[in-house]
């Protein structure tokens, strides 16, 4: 198979945080990512109404630089004070050019 072999960066956070994630996103040299609004329960409250916000995905394929810039933004700029989680997997990805020399 003819993929390349990049980072999936998964961050979840609340949905009151899109555009200005969106924003730094951006500005930290991410290629592009996918946006999706999802519902789970783990250490934090749930969200249970609509007044309460919901949580949004965003998913990030990148190089190593990439998401070590974005973990390490998040991590200084944003925790402890929002509630989020950010997780890293090894992927193969296609069309394999579409993720050469980016970032």
């Amino acid at each position: 198979m003819d993929a390349a072999h990049v980072k999936l960066l998964t961050i979840v956070v609340g949905s009151e945080y899109k555009n200005e994630l969106s924003d730094t996103l951006k500005t930290l040299g991410v290629p592009g990512f996918t946006i999706g609004e999802v519902r789970g329960q783990g250490s934090h409250e749930p969200r249970i109404s609509f007044w309460d916000g919901t949580n949004i995905k965003i998913e990030i394929l990148a190089n190593a630089g990439v998401t070590e810039r974005v973990l390490d933004y998040l991590n200084k700029n944003y925790l402890p004070r929002v509630a989020l989680i950010a997780y890293v997997m090894d992927v193969a990805a296609i069309p394999a050019g579409q993720f050469e020399s980016k970032g």
